[in-house]
């Protein structure tokens, strides 16, 4: 019964911390000239639009799904400190989406963002 309730607490907060974003996303990029020029931004070396271009990636979010390119983006911003970047990374790594199952490696990516404060990152490590 407690497992139950952790891990029903674990995907509340888990919704939550990727809802709003995925709106925003929505309402932001809505269009090709703003994905290019997210894009862009990104390319250019700008974490957030690199954690921005991982999510929608990651969700097919006015882009095709694909878990490998999120994780090179994602993988991009976390190793510049992007708290989101290194939670999804470790997410990927946890679940096996686009990058090989590694435990290790996702605990690697949760361990850098709780130590920066994320609240889902401290809960997957328990």
């Amino acid at each position: 019964m407690k497992f139950t309730i952790r891990f029903a607490n674990c995907l509340a907060r888990s919704f939550a911390a990727w809802l709003l974003p995925l709106l925003v996303l929505l309402t932001a990029y809505g269009n090709e000239e703003s994905i290019e020029s997210l894009k862009k931004k990104a390319e250019a070396g700008d974490a957030k639009a690199q954690f921005d271009f991982g999510f929608m990636y990651d969700f097919g979010a006015d882009i095709p799904e694909n878990h490998v390119e999120a994780a090179k983006w994602y993988r991009k911003a976390a190793e510049q400190g992007n708290v989101a970047a290194q939670y999804s990374l470790g997410f990927l790594y946890e679940r096996g989406k686009g990058v090989p199952k590694d435990y290790f490696e996702a605990a690697k990516w949760y361990r850098k963002a709780a130590d920066r404060g994320h609240a889902g990152a401290q809960s997957s490590l328990g």
